[in-house]
């Protein structure tokens, strides 16, 4: 059985935020009259920890996906921010947009509203802009708060691992590693997690400990033991000494081959880790 605990601090800085979007966004419907869309936009996702309830009425609906590809242009860099317009089923919507910044003025997402028949006068512009700024600033504090809760979980699954680790015993060394790719693949909802070692004598990539357990395994085993010079995947990570993102652009013919013959599914993307030991 699995038994999930929620960070008091976590659901009390989410439903501070939740709080003040909300308070921003109803002031926003009481100032900006006849509005049936207000949505937040973003590239990848919204800021961290930054919650803002959507209202699209259903007539908004098709005009939110017209409108989707003219809000994403505005988010790319040194795009300049112009009122939208878009025309459903003979009606012409306008649309205002306006950033939201998290640290550094970085614009990590656009709040949008939209109205049908009617353009926004100069004192609504002015008024969004201004909302805007209220949620810049919320969605600064939401980022920097879920930044020291991510760190603090992080820190605690680092002491976790090194107690456990500290009594382990040559017996119960594999054992142990198997339970750290484990909790390692629950932490960060990975699909695999694997500990390989190096062999810079034999030029070699040693398989330690992989989650989940292999149930038919192939004799011999091609992800035992990988030679360097077998793929230009696995010779990168003989000198590692610092976090690297692999993905599908990376995959070789070797690689894949290695990893059909040992009946694996292919990886999309993943990260390598290195734990060095005198620089090494």
């Amino acid at each position: 059985m699995t038994t999930t605990t929620t960070d008091p601090a976590a659901v009390s800085s989410r439903s501070l935020t939740s709080n003040e979007t909300r308070l921003v966004v109803d002031t926003v419907l009481r100032t900006v009259p006849g509005v049936e869309l207000l949505v937040l936009e973003a590239i990848d996702a919204a800021p961290a920890g930054f919650d803002l309830d959507a209202l699209v009425t259903p007539d908004a609906e098709p005009v939110r996906d017209l409108l989707r590809p003219l809000v994403h242009a505005q988010l790319r860099p040194g795009a300049v921010l112009t009122p939208l317009t878009v025309t459903h089923k003979g009606v012409t919507w306008h649309a205002l947009t306006a950033p939201i910044a998290v640290t550094d003025d970085v614009t990590a997402a656009l709040l949008v509203l939209a109205r049908p028949s009617y353009e926004f006068s100069a004192t609504e512009r002015e008024q969004l802009a201004t909302f805007s700024r209220l949620l810049s600033h919320v969605a600064t504090q939401s980022a920097t708060e879920a930044g020291l809760l991510h760190q603090r979980s992080l820190d605690e699954l680092v002491t976790k691992v090194a107690n456990y680790l500290m009594a382990t015993t040559v017996t119960t060394r594999s054992d142990a590693l198997d339970w750290v790719t484990h909790l390692l693949a629950e932490s960060f909802d990975a699909d695999v997690t694997f500990l390989r070692r190096n062999d810079h004598a034999a030029r070699a990539s040693i398989l330690l400990s992989e989650w989940p357990l292999r149930t038919d395994v192939p004799d011999p085993d091609p992800l035992q033991v990988i030679s360097f010079d077998a793929d230009p995947v696995l010779a990168s990570l003989a000198d590692l000494q610092s976090p690297k993102l692999y993905g599908e652009p990376d995959r070789t013919d070797e690689y894949s081959d290695i990893v059909r013959d040992a009946g694996e599914p292919m990886p999309a993307a993943g990260i390598c880790v290195p734990l060095l030991r005198d620089g090494e």
